[in-house]
């Protein structure tokens, strides 16, 4: 009981540090408040950005550019090291 109003006493003898300990942590759970919110809201963002966006790429070999060709056809070794990438569907 005495522990309690003595932090009672402390709290009202010092306006300044209530103030400035009542401004930390309204900040510091407004930032958490911030923060559950954008993480639920980006929660499903790297799946809707595959379907709008799409997630093929295409491995030339060096010195083939774009449709004009050139360059030389990958190796079979090559295409194994693509397959063996995790997360890698189809080569």
């Amino acid at each position: 009981m005495g522990v309690v109003r003595r932090a009672i006493r402390n709290l009202i003898r010092s306006l300044l540090r209530t103030g400035a300990i009542v401004a930390i942590l309204s900040v510091s759970i407004g930032l958490a408040l911030i923060m559950v919110t954008v993480h639920g809201a980006t929660e499903n963002q790297p799946g809707s950005i595959g379907q709008q966006i799409g997630t093929e790429i295409t491995v030339r070999p060096a010195g083939c550019f774009g449709m004009m060709g050139g360059g030389e056809p990958l190796a079979q070794e090559d295409v194994d090291k693509l397959s063996d990438i995790p997360y890698v569907v189809s080569v």
